[in-house]
Protein backbone atom coordinates (compact mmCIF):
# COMPACT_ATOMS: atom_id res chain seq x y z
CA UNK A 1 0.00 0.00 0.00
CA UNK A 2 1.49 3.44 -1.06
CA UNK A 3 2.76 5.57 2.21
CA UNK A 4 -0.23 8.18 1.08
CA UNK A 5 -3.09 5.95 1.32
CA UNK A 6 -2.16 4.09 4.84
CA UNK A 7 -1.25 7.56 6.03
CA UNK A 8 -4.96 8.25 5.04
CA UNK A 9 -6.62 4.99 6.33
CA UNK A 10 -4.06 5.13 10.06
CA UNK A 11 -5.56 8.40 10.10
CA UNK A 12 -9.41 7.54 9.97
CA UNK A 13 -8.98 4.42 12.25
CA UNK A 14 -7.58 6.65 14.85
CA UNK A 15 -10.39 8.91 14.38
CA UNK A 16 -12.63 6.21 14.78
CA UNK A 17 -11.19 4.98 17.89
CA UNK A 18 -10.62 8.59 19.54
CA UNK A 19 -14.71 8.84 19.27
CA UNK A 20 -15.48 5.76 21.35
CA UNK A 21 -13.72 7.37 24.19
CA UNK A 22 -17.38 9.49 23.84
CA UNK A 23 -19.44 6.14 24.63
CA UNK A 24 -20.17 4.67 28.15
CA UNK A 25 -16.89 2.31 28.45
CA UNK A 26 -16.32 0.99 31.87
CA UNK A 27 -12.15 1.33 33.39
CA UNK A 28 -10.44 -1.56 31.46
CA UNK A 29 -12.55 -0.24 28.20
CA UNK A 30 -11.09 3.09 28.40
CA UNK A 31 -7.82 1.72 29.13
CA UNK A 32 -7.88 -0.80 26.10
CA UNK A 33 -9.02 2.47 23.86
CA UNK A 34 -6.44 4.51 25.24
CA UNK A 35 -3.61 1.80 24.26
CA UNK A 36 -5.00 1.32 20.73
CA UNK A 37 -5.53 5.02 20.03
CA UNK A 38 -1.87 4.98 21.34
CA UNK A 39 -0.49 2.11 19.00
CA UNK A 40 -2.03 3.78 15.82
CA UNK A 41 -0.63 7.56 16.68
CA UNK A 42 2.31 5.28 16.58
CA UNK A 43 1.91 4.45 12.92
CA UNK A 44 0.58 7.18 11.59
CA UNK A 45 3.55 9.26 13.22
CA UNK A 46 5.99 6.43 11.74
CA UNK A 47 4.42 7.56 8.29
CA UNK A 48 4.33 10.89 8.88
CA UNK A 49 8.01 11.34 9.48
CA UNK A 50 8.62 9.12 6.17
CA UNK A 51 6.60 10.94 4.16
CA UNK A 52 8.52 14.44 5.29
CA UNK A 53 6.07 15.98 7.54
CA UNK A 54 8.41 16.25 10.43
CA UNK A 55 6.60 18.47 12.33
CA UNK A 56 3.37 16.49 12.33
CA UNK A 57 5.20 13.00 13.36
CA UNK A 58 6.58 14.96 16.48
CA UNK A 59 3.38 16.17 17.60
CA UNK A 60 1.81 12.49 17.06
CA UNK A 61 4.25 10.69 18.88
CA UNK A 62 3.79 13.08 21.57
CA UNK A 63 0.17 12.16 21.88
CA UNK A 64 0.83 8.47 21.25
CA UNK A 65 3.49 8.75 24.83
CA UNK A 66 0.40 11.19 26.58
CA UNK A 67 -2.36 8.17 25.34
CA UNK A 68 0.46 5.32 26.64
CA UNK A 69 0.95 7.50 29.84
CA UNK A 70 -2.69 7.86 30.96
CA UNK A 71 -3.41 4.09 29.94
CA UNK A 72 -0.35 2.76 31.91
CA UNK A 73 0.69 1.02 28.74
CA UNK A 74 4.67 0.37 29.47
CA UNK A 75 4.92 -1.08 25.48
CA UNK A 76 3.73 1.89 23.92
CA UNK A 77 5.70 4.41 26.01
CA UNK A 78 8.68 2.64 25.20
CA UNK A 79 7.82 2.69 21.32
CA UNK A 80 6.92 6.48 21.44
CA UNK A 81 10.55 6.85 22.67
CA UNK A 82 12.20 5.00 20.03
CA UNK A 83 10.14 6.85 17.76
CA UNK A 84 12.35 10.18 19.11
CA UNK A 85 15.16 7.50 18.97
CA UNK A 86 14.89 7.50 15.62
CA UNK A 87 13.96 10.67 14.48
CA UNK A 88 17.40 12.14 16.18
CA UNK A 89 19.35 9.31 14.48
CA UNK A 90 18.26 10.47 11.09
CA UNK A 91 19.02 13.94 11.66
CA UNK A 92 22.47 13.68 13.65
CA UNK A 93 21.35 14.41 16.88
CA UNK A 94 23.72 11.35 18.79
CA UNK A 95 23.19 12.42 22.55
CA UNK A 96 19.82 12.75 21.63
CA UNK A 97 19.16 8.84 20.10
CA UNK A 98 21.03 7.51 23.19
CA UNK A 99 18.92 9.74 26.22
CA UNK A 100 15.44 8.55 24.17
CA UNK A 101 16.31 5.09 23.82
CA UNK A 102 17.80 4.93 27.97
CA UNK A 103 13.82 6.49 28.37
CA UNK A 104 12.47 4.16 26.34
CA UNK A 105 14.22 1.38 28.35
CA UNK A 106 13.50 2.57 31.57
CA UNK A 107 9.70 2.62 30.59
CA UNK A 108 9.35 -1.06 29.17
CA UNK A 109 12.42 -2.61 30.02
CA UNK A 110 10.66 -5.95 29.83
CA UNK A 111 9.02 -5.52 26.41
CA UNK A 112 10.35 -6.44 22.60
CA UNK A 113 11.07 -2.53 21.98
CA UNK A 114 14.02 -2.91 24.73
CA UNK A 115 15.48 -4.42 22.25
CA UNK A 116 15.13 -2.06 19.28
CA UNK A 117 15.92 1.19 21.60
CA UNK A 118 19.18 -1.18 22.57
CA UNK A 119 19.96 -1.34 19.15
CA UNK A 120 19.40 2.50 18.69
CA UNK A 121 21.43 3.29 21.26
CA UNK A 122 24.43 1.07 19.72
CA UNK A 123 24.08 3.00 16.32
CA UNK A 124 24.44 6.52 17.81
CA UNK A 125 27.59 5.13 19.40
CA UNK A 126 28.83 3.71 16.36
CA UNK A 127 28.24 7.24 14.92
CA UNK A 128 29.87 8.61 17.31
CA UNK A 129 33.30 5.92 17.30
CA UNK A 130 32.73 4.82 20.84
CA UNK A 131 33.71 0.78 20.44
CA UNK A 132 33.20 -0.62 23.62
CA UNK A 133 29.52 1.34 24.43
CA UNK A 134 28.72 -0.47 21.05
CA UNK A 135 29.47 -3.91 22.21
CA UNK A 136 27.50 -2.65 26.15
CA UNK A 137 24.08 -1.63 24.02
CA UNK A 138 24.13 -4.84 21.99
CA UNK A 139 25.08 -7.17 24.03
CA UNK A 140 22.37 -5.63 26.18
CA UNK A 141 19.97 -6.01 23.06
CA UNK A 142 20.78 -9.74 22.55
CA UNK A 143 20.38 -10.79 26.07
CA UNK A 144 16.87 -9.42 26.06
CA UNK A 145 16.35 -10.88 22.97
CA UNK A 146 17.00 -14.09 23.78
CA UNK A 147 14.78 -13.90 26.37
CA UNK A 148 11.72 -13.27 24.84
CA UNK A 149 9.93 -15.94 22.46
CA UNK A 150 9.85 -15.62 18.64
CA UNK A 151 7.81 -13.14 17.29
CA UNK A 152 4.41 -14.43 15.73
CA UNK A 153 4.10 -11.90 12.96
CA UNK A 154 7.27 -10.92 11.50
CA UNK A 155 5.68 -8.09 9.30
CA UNK A 156 4.89 -6.27 12.22
CA UNK A 157 6.52 -2.88 12.28
CA UNK A 158 6.53 -2.79 16.25
CA UNK A 159 8.28 -6.61 16.66
CA UNK A 160 12.07 -7.28 16.78
CA UNK A 161 13.36 -10.66 15.38
CA UNK A 162 16.97 -11.83 15.58
CA UNK A 163 17.36 -11.31 12.10
CA UNK A 164 16.09 -7.95 12.62
CA UNK A 165 18.51 -6.86 15.16
CA UNK A 166 21.62 -8.84 13.43
CA UNK A 167 20.86 -6.51 10.60
CA UNK A 168 21.39 -3.52 12.71
CA UNK A 169 24.33 -5.00 14.21
CA UNK A 170 26.12 -5.42 11.47
CA UNK A 171 25.24 -1.73 10.54
CA UNK A 172 26.92 -0.75 13.71
CA UNK A 173 30.23 -3.23 13.20
CA UNK A 174 30.57 -1.43 9.86
CA UNK A 175 30.89 1.68 10.89
CA UNK A 176 33.08 1.33 13.60
CA UNK A 177 35.22 -0.23 11.12
CA UNK A 178 34.92 -4.11 12.20
CA UNK A 179 34.69 -5.63 8.62
CA UNK A 180 34.91 -9.54 9.15
CA UNK A 181 32.10 -9.19 12.12
CA UNK A 182 29.77 -6.94 9.34
CA UNK A 183 30.61 -9.68 6.64
CA UNK A 184 29.58 -12.63 9.00
CA UNK A 185 26.12 -10.82 9.83
CA UNK A 186 25.67 -9.88 6.70
CA UNK A 187 25.90 -13.50 5.28
CA UNK A 188 23.57 -14.87 8.30
CA UNK A 189 20.77 -11.74 7.44
CA UNK A 190 20.79 -12.80 3.68
CA UNK A 191 20.42 -16.61 4.73
CA UNK A 192 17.53 -15.63 7.00
CA UNK A 193 16.27 -13.80 4.66
CA UNK A 194 16.45 -16.09 1.56
CA UNK A 195 14.05 -18.85 1.41
CA UNK A 196 15.40 -22.81 0.23
CA UNK A 197 14.89 -21.97 -3.35
CA UNK A 198 16.88 -18.51 -3.15
CA UNK A 199 13.79 -16.18 -3.35
CA UNK A 200 13.48 -13.04 -0.29
CA UNK A 201 10.94 -14.16 1.93
CA UNK A 202 9.96 -11.05 3.23
CA UNK A 203 11.60 -8.21 0.94
CA UNK A 204 9.74 -5.51 2.34
CA UNK A 205 10.63 -6.07 5.67
CA UNK A 206 14.20 -5.74 4.26
CA UNK A 207 13.37 -2.00 3.19
CA UNK A 208 11.63 -1.61 6.31
CA UNK A 209 14.80 -2.39 8.30
CA UNK A 210 17.10 0.08 6.41
CA UNK A 211 14.90 2.49 6.64
CA UNK A 212 15.25 2.03 10.28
Amino acid sequence: MPSEQLLIEGRQWLRRVVDLHKKSLTLAQHREVLALSGWLALLVGCVEYDTGARHAAESTRQAALSLATEAEHAEVAGWAHEMRAWFALTTGDYRGVIAASRAGADAAPHHGVAVQLAAQEAKAWARLGDRRQVEVALDKGRRTLEAMPYPENLDNHFVVDPAKFDFYAMDCYRLVGEDKLARTLAQEVLRAGTDFDGTERSPMRKRKRASR
